[in-house]
């Protein structure tokens, strides 16, 4: 500290001075030249990097380094490596490099950081072997609301149809169904609508 005889005996700490009218105070220190990893210059201030971007070393730039196509770091900001950088949603690729979109039809939810083709799989309504190109259900089939089938048998018939996992549906006989009930595979599945009677193949007014 700094001392002024016979005015103040000691102004406490280090960084707290005398000034010119006998009155301790902290010293305010100059601000930052340059900003360390993670960081970019802000006015006078050192803030971190916008999300989607890093910033390895130690300068004064007021931008960080933005991720690769198709790649970024979700809602984290401060990064200080291009590995930080992973694949968005519907995209695969190593961290810190250029993401490929996930094969037509097949996608990853809203996973991010996906680094093989394999984390890709198919859309609703779709089936495919983890890897490869995604095929529609048959007609009047699907999978609901879930993704990720890998084989043709997950797909069922739809509301209103009735078939064999795995194959094209056939309709309920007119004023019929199977209301919002799927993957019936049998026409007894099929029951009459109000107003009518009879199940099946067999249905009355």
């Amino acid at each position: 500290s700094v001392v002024n005889p016979g005015l103040i005996t000691d102004c406490g700490p280090p960084d707290v001075v005398e000034n010119q009218y006998s009155t301790c105070m902290v010293c305010v220190p100059p601000p930052p030249s340059t900003c360390g990893p993670g960081l970019k210059m802000s006015g006078t201030t050192c803030v971190n990097c916008d999300s989607g971007t890093f910033k390895a070393g130690t300068d004064s730039a007021t931008v960080c380094t933005a991720c690769t196509a198709n790649s970024g770091t979700g809602a984290i900001t401060g990064s200080t490596a291009i590995t930080a950088c992973v694949a968005n949603a519907g995209f695969y690729g190593a961290n810190g490099g250029p993401a490929t979109a996930c094969p037509v039809n097949s996608g990853t939810g809203t996973t991010t950081g996906a680094t093989a083709v394999t984390a890709c799989v198919a859309n609703a309504g779709f089936y495919r072997a983890n890897g490869a190109a995604a095929t529609a259900c048959p007609a009047n089939s699907g999978t609901g609301t879930t993704t990720g089938a890998t084989a043709v048998t997950a797909c069922v018939a739809k509301p209103g149809f009735y078939g064999a996992n795995g194959a094209a549906a056939t309709a309920c006989p007119v004023n019929s169904g199977t209301g919002n009930i799927a993957g019936s595979t049998a026409a007894s599945a099929c029951v009459a609508d109000a107003g009518h009677t009879g199940s099946g193949t067999s249905v009355t007014k």
